[in-house]
Parts: structure tokens; C-alpha cells; sequence
């Protein structure tokens, strides 16, 4: 029923995913952030987790010359799909992604909730509140990092952040 029930323990009966109470309070009460549909039957409300998943593909080419491979001057569209299936929030989520050295960043799109930022510099912080990323979009010819960042991500939710490059 419990996580543990030494009183010692930060854990001290907080509900177990797996107890009977998860989920089982009255269903007029309000539910904390993180604490599922319904509030748990307890003193200490049971905390899902979020579960992310994040997949990256190149979801367009413009290609030159029949070679069928992308030549100077060609575009390439990536797509960052951003997944949370689980029942808790994401707390202080950020994507990134390098600008290859062959490549000149163009344009980038991003979603409700979401801040897109970029860095010109080749090894920026990465931690959430970096300084070394800019809101305001530098000379594209510089950008060799774009990012996003979310606060908060609701549980169930997915979306898709694009970015445009180039090719030298």
C-alpha cells in the first residue's frame, strides 16, 4: 500500500502505485498537480510521474541534381516529436539540437507553452535557464544551437517543433 513506512523515510506513507487508494477519494475534491484523475484516499496524495519520449526525422528534403542527394544550397526540414504519455508533468523540459558545421540554421517553429531559443556559440550550457541562449533570434549565419524549453507539460499531451537548415 505504501513506498515505505519507516518514519525516517521521505516516503513515509505516500502511497504506492499500486495500493487500492490511488485514484479512489471523493470525486468533488480537487486533484493536486501530478496527482492523477481523481484524488487519491490518503493523507499523502500518490505522484505520477511523467513519461517522455522524443524522436527526431528528417520529414523534408529539397534535393539537387539527380543524384538524389542533397547538394549545396539544398534545405532540410527536421521534426522533433515531444510526447508525454504519462499521468504526471514534465517539469522544466528542454530540447536541443546542434547546427551541423556543413549547415546554416534557417528557421525554427515552436508551440504553445513552448520558448525557442538559439546559441551562436559552439559549446553553450544546456542546464534550463542558461545564458548562453538568446529569445531573440541572432544572424541566422551564427545560430550553431536551437532549443526549446517548457516549463510545464501537461500529462497526455504531444506536439511537433520544426527547424530548417541549409546546407553549405
Amino acid at each position: 500500500l505504501f513506498q515505505s513506512t519507516d518514519p525516517s523515510s521521505t516516503n513515509f506513507l505516500r502511497l504506492s502505485s499500486a495500493s487500492p487508494c490511488v485514484d479512489t477519494g471523493c470525486p468533488a475534491d480537487p486533484v493536486p498537480p501530478d496527482g492523477g484523475l481523481i484524488v487519491d484516499m490518503g493523507a499523502i496524495e500518490y505522484l505520477y510521474s511523467p513519461s517522455l519520449s522524443i524522436t527526431k526525422s528528417v520529414t523534408n528534403v529539397t534535393l539537387g541534381g539527380s543524384s538524389n542527394t542533397a547538394i549545396p544550397g539544398a534545405t532540410i526540414t527536421y521534426s522533433i516529436y515531444c510526447t508525454n504519455s504519462g499521468l504526471g508533468r514534465g517539469l522544466n523540459i528542454v530540447l536541443y539540437d546542434a547546427i551541423a558545421t556543413n549547415m546554416t540554421f534557417y528557421t525554427s517553429t515552436t508551440l504553445s507553452g513552448w520558448t525557442n531559443q538559439w546559441a551562436t556559440n559552439k559549446t553553450p550550457d544546456q542546464s534550463y535557464d542558461s545564458p548562453d541562449y538568446l529569445d531573440t533570434m541572432p544572424d541566422v549565419t551564427n545560430v550553431r544551437w536551437v532549443r526549446w524549453k517548457n516549463p510545464v507539460l501537461s500529462y497526455y499531451t504531444a506536439g511537433v517543433l520544426y527547424f530548417k537548415v541549409t546546407i553549405k
